[in-house]
């Protein structure tokens, strides 16, 4: 089957509007304008390091060296707000080329008659959006312009150098899967985007960075009526790969490695049109933000007339000056429309009300639903067809990403926590509602955070700005006064209640059927994995974090837990494909499934890998030693009841259970194979102890759950403990710890032999957070349904390594 690309026709535009766009499109030669003086600074793209921090004499008053302090900062972030782009090292030959502007209008331009004011942007919204886009390109699009802001005066965020490539200041964006924008689309490909600002958008950056750069002012931010952004996106695909992207306009840039030929695939313009607040229209457009947004897509399936091979020599050179008349308006967006997520998730099989605070351009759309069928992708633009271009993805949309855009008033480096991209498929309508709010300037998209009005370039140079202020050497007093906004917000990961945890090591679980994960494991049958799936659904559909050890793969991750409600996260070890290597070259990971329902966006999660150790052993029977690394842990953190948490999911060394692990260890006693694994035990309860200890520093509670392949309930003749490396870990040096669950295991596998009665797979916690008695409610699982070996016969002896030959352990915390 072949695609079809129909050749799409301009809207039609009446009088002087369809004059403007003719002429324009033609190519018109504008000169820049006079408005705009261009800052000296700017002229040699300032590239220079900071000043270096002062030294003074020993006995300088402290008054004295707050002042050299403080003018050391104020030069130094003059010379940051200044610099172009990337930092280009001597040995590079790549040209610096572009210049941002950033000389913003000190006082407030004049009202206009913008075109755009005499359409009505609901009522008559391809027309409103051309207007847009023609004020833009009337602006800085000619030939001779070619997108310069220091030409036509417009205005680029600042703090963003170190993203810019040098050549055009492009900054990468999201890059297109395989098949998202044409299905002759064999590889990833990579886009690049730069974006400026009218002079009503220029003066609100001027409100932040006023006069002193060093102090930037965001409180009560918000844009004027009448700030117009434009964004290009170049993509570096060939139209051998996106067949409409032939005869594209072109711009060499630099992708950090070489120069590259980028083309232009889409143009998004943003508009605040004060006729697009709350109240204005009637329902379903009584809520809106305040702001329209479009998008318009280059298609190279377009002729133009005359024809080219008619009137030039040039034919390629001809074809791409007319890219402007084949841009073609995919469609605009005035809301988020969050009715459509209002009521409860719908069943599977149905939908959400579909979306109406926009306009699409029903050729584009089917298009790409064509386009993205064949290539196995959702055929939307758009979360459930809501407007979005082509490079952007498909589980949002444009507002919906712009909205995010808010101040933290201090560095925050889990801000990608709280403004998450965007929200997974399959989500809940509970999960959806707060992305798809239609929020107004002042309501920041967190909540104690200050709002920066759907100005993500804006946002993010401020964050770049408290990120370089927190690497400075300077008081607090003096860093408190780089932001006039008081941090108010939440802990994103902060829930209330309870919080019920479990730990299940699950046996060499394998994606595939029929085929052991590693040498001497077991091979499951479909209807073995049918059997843990169900028995994870039914005792353990309450857990909402569940920590899981020895999963080869996410493929055989999703086959127990499904990810439309899971989170489903394996250890930074694994490395993808590596389940298919022969079973004696696949590993064994920690993974991570947390309930989407109770943490709609993911908590911090990260991979410990102090805790994988080089491990050695000998084998006597063939004279080879080897060493192989034993297993990283993974961490999250969260917080509950206002209780900072760092849970920790651990899969310590075995062949351990019992016996010494100080520091007078004799491994040397006769085996065939000499493992020495005590000694490697022994490291790991250290580094333990290590993480323990800072995360008490930290003013952190502790849960450390999995398979520490020891048996830590051990005791004496008095019922002391005999272990030690709970002993190791209980030392009194911090926290009490406590333990569960309670000698003896009853419960995993009563029936069979072989089976172990002292628990191996416990849940630790501090005795802040969890308190004997609750810890005694920690319970282990049994497979009870399948525990009958003249019924099950399948399971008996090592056949229970078929389901696992461990239990899973549960316990619920908090609730106070």
């Amino acid at each position: 089957m072949t695609l079809s690309l129909r050749s799409f026709s301009r809207p039609r535009l009446s009088g002087a509007l369809l004059l403007g766009l003719t002429t324009l499109f033609a190519g018109a030669i504008l000169a820049p304008s006079a408005a705009w003086a261009q800052d000296p600074q700017k002229l040699e793209c300032s590239q220079a390091n900071a000043p270096a921090f002062p030294a003074w004499p020993q006995g300088t008053p402290g008054h004295e060296v707050g002042q050299l302090i403080q003018t050391w900062f104020e030069n130094s972030a003059q010379v940051e707000f200044n610099k172009c782009h990337r930092a280009i090292s001597p040995q590079e030959s790549t040209p610096s080329k572009f210049r941002p502007n950033v000389n913003f209008p000190k006082t407030k331009p004049e009202p206009q008659n913008y075109p755009w004011l005499a359409l009505d942007p609901i009522t008559q919204p391809q027309a409103y959006l051309d207007s847009v886009l023609n004020y833009a390109m009337q602006s800085c699009g000619s030939d001779y312009v070619d997108w310069d802001g220091t030409q036509c005066g417009w205005f680029h965020a600042p703090w963003m150098h170190d993203l810019r490539e040098p050549m055009h200041g492009l900054t990468r964006e999201r890059s297109s899967r395989l098949g998202e924008l044409h299905p002759s689309q064999t590889t990833r490909t990579a886009n690049w985007a730069v974006s400026m600002y009218n002079d009503v958008g220029g003066h609100g950056f001027h409100r932040i960075w006023g006069e002193d750069r060093a102090y930037p002012k965001t409180k009560d931010f918000a844009f004027d009526d009448g700030t117009v952004a434009v964004k290009l996106l170049f993509s570096l695909a060939a139209p051998e790969q996106v067949p409409y992207l032939r005869y594209a306009k072109t711009w060499d840039i630099h992708d950090g490695k070489k120069i590259v030929k980028a083309r232009l695939m889409q143009i998004d313009v943003l508009v605040k049109d004060a006729r697009l607040t709350d109240g204005q229209y009637p329902a379903p457009n009584d809520d809106l933000v305040g702001w329209a947004m479009g998008s318009y897509l280059y298609n190279g399936a377009i002729e133009t007339s005359p024809r080219c091979d008619q009137v030039s020599s040039d034919v390629a050179t001809c074809e791409q000056s007319r890219w402007r008349d084949r841009m073609v308006p995919i469609g605009i967006q005035w809301g988020n429309d969050p009715q459509s997520f209002a009521g409860p998730t719908p069943p599977q099989g149905t939908s959400n009300p579909a979306p109406v605070q926009h306009w699409l351009n029903d050729d584009v759309t089917t298009m790409f639903a064509n386009i993205r069928t064949m290539s196995g992708h959702p055929p939307h633009l758009g979360r459930d067809g809501r407007m979005n271009g082509p490079v952007d993805n498909h589980r949002s949309t444009c507002l919906a990403c712009h909205g995010r855009a808010v101040d933290f008033g201090r560095a925050e480096p889990d801000w990608l926590r709280y403004i998450p991209f965007v929200v997974d498929e399959g989500a809940s309508n509970e999960a959806l509602r707060p992305f798809f709010r239609n929020l107004n300037s002042d309501e920041p998209f967190v909540a104690g955070t200050q709002s920066l009005d759907y100005s993500l370039q804006a946002a993010l140079g401020v964050a770049k700005y408290r990120a370089w202020v927190n690497t400075t050497q300077i008081r607090n007093d003096l860093k408190d006064k780089t932001s006039d906004v008081t941090p108010a917000y939440a802990p994103y990961d902060a829930i209330d209640g309870e919080l019920t945890i479990a730990t299940w090591n699950i046996a060499n679980l394998h994606h595939q059927s029929g085929e052991p994960l590693r040498m001497r494991a077991a091979a499951r049958e479909d209807v073995d994995f049918t059997r843990l799936r169900d028995f994870a659904a039914t005792s353990l559909g309450a857990a909402d974090i569940i920590a899981l050890q020895e999963i080869g793969s996410p493929l055989a991750l999703s086959r127990i837990f499904p990810a439309d409600k899971y989170h489903l996260i394996l250890s930074d070890r694994y490395q993808p494909g590596t389940e298919h290597n022969a079973p004696d070259r696949r590993g064994i990971y920690n993974a991570l499934a947390i309930s989407k329902q109770r943490f709609p966006h993911r908590p911090k999660v990260s991979t410990v890998d102090a805790l994988s150790l080089t491990h050695f052993e000998f084998d006597k029977r063939t004279g080879l030693g080897q060493d192989r690394a034993t297993r990283s842990a993974m961490s999250v953190e969260l917080t509950l009841n206002d209780k900072p948490i760092s849970l920790l999911n651990v899969h310590m060394k075995s062949i351990c259970h019992t016996g010494k692990i100080d520091g007078n260890i004799d491994e040397s006693h006769d085996q065939a194979w000499q493992r020495y694994p005590c000694r490697t035990l022994a490291a790991q309860v250290e580094i333990l102890e290590n993480w323990i200890d800072m995360q008490g520093d930290r003013g952190r509670n502790v849960v450390i759950l999995g398979d520490f392949n020891r048996q830590l309930n051990a005791t004496d003749g008095t019922g002391a403990s005999a272990d030690d490396v709970w002993r190791d870990l209980n030392d009194g040096k911090g926290a009490p710890l406590v333990k569960g669950p309670s000698d003896p295991d009853d419960v995993c596998w009563p029936n069979h032999d072989g089976r172990h009665v002292s628990h191996i797979d416990m849940i630790i916690a501090n005795d802040r957070l969890v308190s004997e008695a609750q810890m005694s409610t920690a319970r282990k699982i049994g497979y009870d349904a399948y525990d009958d070996p003249t019924q099950f016969p399948e399971y008996a002896g090592r056949g229970r390594y078929r389901l696992s030959d461990h239990c899973p352990v549960i316990l619920t915390l908090g609730g106070n």
